[in-house]
């Protein structure tokens, strides 16, 4: 009997038919797929631990005014980290006359972000766009330099 590739290995286990797998030498599938799920639940839990533990650096350097927490192997640096962006209404304001809104396809902040390198667009337009951005938000961010190591941005 001929199964989808969904649900095939589930009818070759019940025939109680060891399946054929190159693909996982010596760990049988069944095996490998538990492992992988017990995994993902471990990451899961891990990475709810992770947070919880970000937060409270954060809530604690914000709250005494830190902007770096030592430990005994480690130091975590805090600091808070703008996101800028500008709005399209006011960008398209400057850009429409002097022909350059074309350039940007609609309003697409990485290609402003190119206009402001290009040296063909003139400077007052590019000061005026300068003007223009804005912080469009802001999210902490938190590095971890173990007294041995560099370093490392983390999430």
């Amino acid at each position: 009997a001929e199964h989808c590739p969904y649900y095939r290995h589930q009818y070759l286990a019940a025939a109680a038919q060891e399946p054929h797998q190159a693909a996982l030498p010596g760990i049988a599938a069944v095996d490998a797929a538990e492992r992988y799920a017990a995994l993902q639940a471990q990451i899961k839990d891990l990475q709810a631990q992770l947070e919880e533990a970000r937060q409270a650096i954060i809530d604690y350097c914000v709250h005494e005014g830190l902007n770096r927490v030592f430990g005994n192997t480690c130091e975590i640096t805090y600091k808070v980290t703008e996101r800028t962006g500008f709005s399209e209404e006011d960008v398209r304001a400057v850009l429409e006359p002097e022909g350059l809104w074309a350039r940007v396809m609609g309003f697409d902040p990485a290609l402003i972000k190119q206009l402001f390198a290009d040296e063909s667009v003139p400077e007052s337009v590019r000061d005026k766009l300068e003007t223009l951005k804005r912080v469009t938000s802001t999210f902490p961010q938190l590095w971890v330099k173990r007294h041995s190591d560099e370093e490392d941005p983390s999430p």
